[in-house]
C-alpha cells in the first residue's frame, strides 16, 4: 500500500513537472513571435543609418576620402575620378555601396546630400512611414554652410532612382539611372 502511495505522488509530481514545462514552452513561443515596438525598430534603422553614414564618409574613394568628394562637390567641384567629376562619381560610388548593403538586405532607402541651396537623393523605393533618418553635418569652411547627409531606411525593394534639386547641377547625359527633380523635396 506504502508503494502505491509513493507511485502516485511520484506520477501527480511527473505531471506537474510536464505541465510546468508545457506552460513554459507556450510562454517562450507566444514571446519569440511577437513583434518588436515601433520605437525600437525605429531606434535600430537610426542606428543602421548613422551606422552606414559615418562608414561612407570615412571611406576611400579616387585616393581621398568620400567626405572630401562631398565637400567638393558642393564647392569648387575639382576633383575629377574616372573621367567624373566629383558629384557625378559620388552619385556612383553611393548606389554601389547602397545597393551592396540595403539592397541586399532588402530595404529600401534614401540618402540625400543638401547644401548651398542644391539637392540630390540616391533613392531606392520610397518610405511610407518616415521616421528619423541617419543624419551627418559636413562643414563648408570658409563657406558658412555645411552639406546635410541624411540616411531614411525601410523594409520594401524597388529600382533605384537619382533625383537632384532645384538648382543642382545635371550630370553628363551618358550618367546612366539619373533624372531631374522637379523641385526640392
Amino acid at each position: 500500500m506504502v508503494l502505491k502511495k509513493s507511485q502516485m505522488e511520484l506520477m501527480g509530481l511527473a505531471f506537474i513537472v510536464v505541465l510546468i514545462a508545457i506552460g513554459l514552452l507556450f510562454l517562450i513561443v507566444l514571446n519569440l513571435g511577437k513583434k518588436q515596438p515601433a520605437e525600437k525598430q525605429i531606434y535600430q534603422q537610426v542606428k543602421i543609418a548613422n551606422s552606414f553614414i559615418l562608414s561612407f564618409l570615412k571611406t576611400s574613394a579616387c585616393n581621398t576620402s568620400v567626405e572630401k568628394l562631398i565637400y567638393d562637390c558642393f564647392t569648387s567641384k575639382s576633383i575629377t575620378c574616372s573621367g567624373v567629376d566629383s558629384c557625378s562619381f559620388l552619385i556612383n560610388i553611393s548606389k554601389i555601396a547602397l545597393e551592396r548593403t540595403f539592397g541586399v538586405w532588402g530595404y529600401n532607402y534614401n540618402l540625400s546630400f543638401t547644401g548651398n541651396s542644391y539637392r540630390f537623393n540616391v533613392t531606392k523605393g520610397f518610405c511610407l512611414e518616415r521616421e528619423s533618418p541617419g543624419l551627418q553635418l559636413i562643414p563648408l569652411y570658409p563657406i558658412p554652410s555645411n552639406v546635410i547627409v541624411q540616411l531614411y531606411i525601410c523594409k520594401g525593394s524597388s529600382n533605384v532612382n537619382v533625383t537632384f534639386g532645384t538648382g543642382f547641377y545635371a550630370p553628363p547625359s551618358n550618367t546612366p539611372g539619373t533624372e531631374p527633380s522637379s523641385g526640392q523635396s
